[in-house]
């Protein structure tokens, strides 16, 4: 009989050797290719990590945890090894993943080849830990919240909107920022004036045209609402300007106020917008 302590250390020797053969011997062989075909990938190892170190009270965090598998920085492998995916690859992969990872995947930060926002891992905010990578991130209303004036389809999708620039997702997803530079926040801020007693006020500066946002008390509360009631949803992507016009085409969140054909709802949210700008300027 072997003793549990050899069957751990061969077990180790065999995951190295799957590791090697995987970084070292066959880079080119995509994530999404190992998806579609066996229902998983080298983010899925770099996840069973993470997740077997927290089962033993392991400091291990998910980047850190993806850093041992690839050998190297996540983004630095996507650099040197990750191609394009197809359109049908993407359409598989939204299926592979559903099917095989589901409610067990990642945060989402990983989860860069998502082929529909409907299919990524949704996450209170204070449960995604958000990195500097580029993407496109998603609010989903919570099922069972209710936001006035908002006409949702079942899938809760409110707003879909991209992260570049130096801090990428980690400065995006809209929770705890000001109203005055987040459009979706004041989309928010508009349905639910009345309903959280939110005070708009006028924000100018030189040589900018002014805008508004809300005052201190307001901006918390507003916070409040959306870590109380929506979701968030992540999709890494090296160039997420494409992608992002993409998915607002194909799927028109109602907070989404560009870059779709505008339905009666969100004219009138533009509308409410403009209204209280201009009641604030006079």
């Amino acid at each position: 009989m072997m003793d549990e302590a050899t069957r751990t250390e061969l077990e180790a020797a065999a995951f190295r050797a799957l590791l090697r053969h995987l970084l070292v011997e066959r880079p080119e062989v995509q994530n999404i290719e190992m998806m579609n075909l066996a229902g998983f990938c080298r983010n899925c190892l770099s996840r069973w990590l993470h997740e077997a170190a927290v089962e033993r009270g392991i400091d291990l965090d998910k980047e850190a945890a993806r850093t041992l598998v690839y050998g190297m920085p996540y983004a630095q492998w996507k650099a040197l090894h990750q191609g394009e995916a197809s359109a049908e690859q993407r359409a598989a992969f939204g299926e592979a993943f559903a099917a095989n990872v589901g409610e067990k995947g990642q945060s989402g930060v990983s989860n860069e080849l998502a082929s529909s926002p409907l299919v990524w891992k949704r996450m209170p905010r204070s449960a995604v830990s958000l990195a500097t990578d580029h993407g496109i991130y998603a609010l989903f209303l919570r099922k069972g919240s209710v936001l006035p004036g908002v006409l949702l389809k079942d899938d809760g999708l409110l707003y879909i909107g991209k992260a570049e620039g130096r801090n990428g997702l980690k400065g995006r997803c809209h929770f705890d920022a000001r109203t005055k530079n987040h459009s979706p926040r004041k989309s928010l801020a508009v349905l639910l004036m009345d309903n959280l007693g939110l005070f708009p006020v006028l924000v100018t500066k030189p040589n900018s045209p002014a805008t508004w946002g809300l005052d201190p008390d307001s901006e918390a509360k507003l916070s409040g609402w959306m870590h109380s009631n929506l979701d968030l949803a992540l999709e890494v992507c090296e160039s997420p300007e494409g992608r992002e016009r993409e998915l607002i085409a194909r799927y028109a969140p109602p907070l989404n106020l560009d870059k779709c054909e505008q339905s009666d709802q969100q004219r009138r949210i533009s509308a409410l917008r403009s209204k209280i700008l201009s009641r604030l300027k006079r």
